[in-house]
């Protein structure tokens, strides 16, 4: 809760509220591999990873979407749920090198659990499963 992807959101939500009393929309995503300094990030997220600062959460949950919905809000403050999604597969490690979409990004999504399975080569589980995770929790913004 104290890091800084959750006190970019609160104040994306708070602005955007003020703005345009916006009740329920997509907050920014996080992609490495959208990103423009895609190694440098790779490096500030695996330094965060190792040293524990403010940054830890974005580099562990990785790429993810977002987005939140006003619960209540008064002269005071503004409560809100937000909902985080995040699937992670074997390609979804490489995107930092592969990108999104590209020749590399699809070769490598063959061996993602589903394309492992299907090329009929078996291989013990957990390894190389796809995981999908909702994370939702509700934040107070000061007004």
């Amino acid at each position: 809760m104290a890091s800084d992807l959750v006190a970019s959101w609160k104040a994306e939500i708070i602005r955007r509220w003020a703005q345009a009393d916006d009740t329920a929309n997509l907050l920014k995503p996080y992609s490495i591999g959208k990103s423009k300094s895609k190694l440098q990030q790779f490096a500030k997220d695996g330094r965060s990873m190792i040293t524990g600062d403010s940054n830890l959460s974005t580099a562990v949950l990785g790429s993810h979407t977002a987005q939140y919905k006003i619960l209540r809000a008064n002269s005071r403050d503004v409560q809100a749920r937000i909902t985080v999604e995040n699937s992670m597969t074997m390609s979804s490690f490489a995107h930092v090198v592969t990108g999104y979409g590209t020749r590399a990004d699809k070769f490598v999504q063959s061996f993602d659990h589903d394309g492992i399975v299907a090329t009929g080569i078996v291989t013990p589980r957990p390894m190389m499963t796809s995981r999908h995770m909702t994370i939702t929790f509700r934040v107070t913004v000061p007004n």
